[in-house]
């Protein structure tokens, strides 16, 4: 058997450890990140044998051409992996601190400060994380002393590293000057375009009228630390403007001081209604609107209130539902 068969054959006897624990990384990461009160989309894999032996024959330009891997098996850093991508560039600091405050790691390799022209598909930043000591017991033992491969880009950033794989190779030398004006262009419409996204937000929040879609931003920082499933935004809204008035005041910061003490003081009840639900197929359209956690709210502090401004936007028969999961029935 030769030497490359011998380290193939190797690593397929690891790659379904490395699967695992590439599932486990993103279960974490996807719940972690959403407590926090972002929701991203994850993925993960675990690098496939042909790629890892690929890869182990990569070489130190720079160096006289040395292995880059002398051990693959040890230097090889993401044989699994797993990708976070967040909507807004300025929520990748909050990804960020989700993320090391889960798994013990190294350091933060932020891949957007080396955009050498060699290095352009790596718009990203990685970080290598595993699991602590006292993590790794039980079933999890079989993940000790091994890491995973964190990438966290925005939307724009991953749509670069998807499309430069197309464009660029790492190992085409002497690029013609055009050529690279061109690329260092593309770069800065994938930079301009979250800057321009996350100012636009900003913006957007400090616009008269947006009160209700504010409050919303509020909601789902609560809504997403107990359920990370995805909501109507459209229907949101229309039920905030109407649950609005079933309080008083009506203004933002008095109600999301009520929501803040209420999920606080209810989070267990409201945390299994969430996963209840979530089993089931057939379930109130409203459960999983970040909304629903105002309806409890009410429902617990003021009922009647919340029945008689409900009338006025859906049928009592939405609400009944909501009520019995939260053990107040509704007349």
């Amino acid at each position: 058997m030769t030497g490359w068969q011998d380290l193939a054959q190797r690593y397929a006897a690891e790659r379904p450890v490395y699967e695992r624990l590439a599932n486990h990384v993103a279960d974490r990461a996807r719940l972690m990140v959403a407590k926090s009160g972002i929701l991203c989309e994850v993925s993960h894999r675990a690098k496939d044998v042909d790629s890892f032996v690929k890869k182990s024959l990569r070489v130190e330009r720079d160096y006289g051409d040395r292995p880059k891997y002398p051990n693959p098996l040890v230097d090889i850093k993401d044989k699994a992996g797993v990708r976070v991508i967040a909507t807004f560039a300025d929520d990748l600091e909050s990804v960020l601190g989700a993320l090391t405050s889960s798994f013990d790691h190294g350091p933060i390799d932020d891949k957007r400060t080396e955009l050498e022209f060699n290095r352009l598909g790596y718009f990203a930043i990685h970080i290598e994380v595993w699991l602590s000591e006292a993590d790794t017991v039980g079933r999890l033992t079989e993940f000790r002393g091994r890491s995973c491969e964190v990438q966290v880009q925005t939307r724009a950033g991953n749509l670069w590293s998807e499309a430069s794989h197309d464009l660029l190779y790492k190992s085409v030398l002497n690029i013609p000057g055009e050529l690279k004006r061109r690329v260092y262009r593309l770069l800065a419409l994938v930079e301009l375009f979250d800057s321009e996204m996350s100012g636009t937000r900003r913006l957007i929040r400090e616009e008269p009228g947006y009160e209700d879609a504010a409050l919303l931003a509020q909601i789902e920082k609560l809504f997403y630390q107990l359920t990370a499933n995805r909501s109507d935004r459209e229907l949101s809204i229309r039920t905030i403007a109407g649950l609005r008035t079933a309080y008083d005041p009506p203004s933002n910061g008095a109600i999301e001081m009520l929501l803040r003490a209420f999920v606080e003081h209810n989070w267990r009840e409201l945390e299994q209604i969430y996963q209840r639900e979530a089993e089931h197929e057939i379930r109130s359209p409203f459960i999983f609107q970040p909304e629903s956690i105002m309806i409890f709210e009410r429902l617990a502090a003021a009922p009647m209130i919340l029945q008689q401004r409900w009338k006025q936007m859906y049928s009592p028969d939405y609400l009944a539902p909501l009520g019995l999961l939260f053990g107040i029935p509704i007349d």
